[in-house]
């Protein structure tokens, strides 16, 4: 996974990836949970403060996400059905 397309707080693919102020990106979920545990608005990565209660989601990043899940998920399905054409045979 490319190390761009994953949240620094959860290593994962992002879901529904929100971007700060300080233009890093965390899960939305991901970022609530820190700011609850930390019971402050700073950035997990650079610990600048954030202005905003609610983040603006991050489209361009939400979107590259989502179509590496769809190509994932068809190379899968592609990989299945060819192993269970060999095992046909």
């Amino acid at each position: 996974l490319p190390l761009t397309l994953s949240c620094p707080v959860c290593c994962e693919i992002f879901k529904d990836p929100v971007i700060l102020s300080c233009s890093h990106s965390f899960c939305k979920e991901c970022l609530q949970q820190f700011w609850k545990t930390k019971k402050t608005q700073e950035c997990p990565v650079c610990r600048r403060r954030s202005s905003k209660q609610e983040p603006p989601r991050n489209l361009v990043l939400k979107n590259l996400c989502d179509s590496l899940i769809k190509e994932r998920n068809e190379s899968n399905d592609c990989n299945l059905l060819t192993s269970i054409k060999s095992w046909i045979k």
